[in-house]
């Protein structure tokens, strides 16, 4: 196995690794399914990163992101090749052998933590979480937990994009989509047409649902976000509705472009259905947009699909 190379460190975030040779065929595991390797001994402070990685939402059930598994030195070679895949460690335990000696050097020092996509096989992301001694080991976990979430988010997240698009998309619809609106986002194979009208488009793909839809309108959107998406998937959607105590209002980067963001729970009452969504308001050269992704998904966890939907949204782009 080569030895990983240290390129950023701390100050940064989580270190980037590089890794010459071309990996292995597609990594194994579940996309929910996170391994922990510690030193023998360890398996307290492997746990110390669980509350970190599993995150529980509501969509509206329970649902709990990532599951993670705690193992011993001895299951590496079991678990190398798993998709999410993390492994502490300190000094003059097996961790010592994954290191160069310049990584090395600066682990004896403060410790470090580091990323690596693809490090044993293709598809996979890698984080190692090193220091001189446990005590150290635990502080990194503390400081930098939220980051090794995320990093594990955004990992799986370049790989649903990769899926999606991997056999092309639908030009015709997206032309379509174009005349219409004057805007548009890459349509993915498996998605058919839900509403088409002068100024909405929705796409859709089934079991389980998702659904991405734009609307647009002359001037400046400056009404309430809740009661504009509420009428318009009244009309449109057969009354559903936002459940409001669970929606979630602010305002983010889309694009390059300033954007209201929703984030929360539709619900259809007649139909006793509901599930997560997240929309997107932007005003440009002269026009608003509401682009909105959501999830009908009984049974399954919601979060991939979400996160499917968002990749769609965020590949929107205007004419003007």
């Amino acid at each position: 196995m080569q030895k990983l190379i240290l390129i950023l460190f701390l100050s940064t975030g989580l270190s980037v690794i590089s890794c010459s040779r071309e990996p292995l065929p597609h990594a194994a595991g579940a996309r929910d399914h996170v391994v922990i390797i510690t030193p023998r001994g360890g398996e307290d402070t492997g746990s110390l990163l669980t509350p970190y990685i599993e995150k529980v939402y509501f969509y509206p059930s329970r649902e709990k992101v990532y599951v993670t598994e705690v193992s011993g030195p001895g299951k590496l070679q079991t678990y190398r090749y798993w998709r999410n895949l993390v492994m502490i460690g300190w000094l003059n335990t097996y961790i010592d052998t994954l290191l160069s000696p310049e990584a090395l050097s600066q682990v004896k020092k403060d410790g470090g933590v580091f990323h690596l996509e693809n490090m044993y096989v293709s598809g996979q992301t890698v984080i190692l979480i090193a220091g001189k001694d446990k005590k150290t080991v635990e502080k990194l976990i503390k400081d930098y937990g939220e980051t090794i979430y995320l990093t594990l988010r955004k990992g799986e997240r370049n790989r649903i994009a990769k899926l999606l698009y991997m056999d092309g998309e639908q030009k015709k619809m997206e032309d379509t989509m174009r005349r219409l609106l004057g805007a548009w986002v890459r349509v993915p194979l498996g998605y058919q047409v839900s509403v088409r009208e002068d100024n909405i488009f929705s796409i859709i793909r089934t079991y389980p649902d998702r659904l991405v839809t734009i609307y647009y309108n002359k001037g400046t959107f400056n009404g309430d976000p809740i009661h504009f998406r509420d009428s318009l998937f009244t009309r449109y959607f057969e009354a559903d509705s936002i459940l409001k105590e669970r929606t979630k209002i602010d305002t983010v980067d889309f694009n390059g472009i300033k954007a209201i963001r929703m984030r929360g729970i539709w619900q259809n009452m007649k139909k006793v259905m509901g599930g997560p969504f997240i929309s997107y308001i932007i005003n440009k050269d002269g026009f608003y947009y509401f682009i909105d992704g959501h999830v009908f998904a009984p049974s399954k966890k919601k979060w991939p699909y979400l996160e499917e939907v968002d990749i769609i949204m965020h590949t929107f782009r205007t004419e003007l």
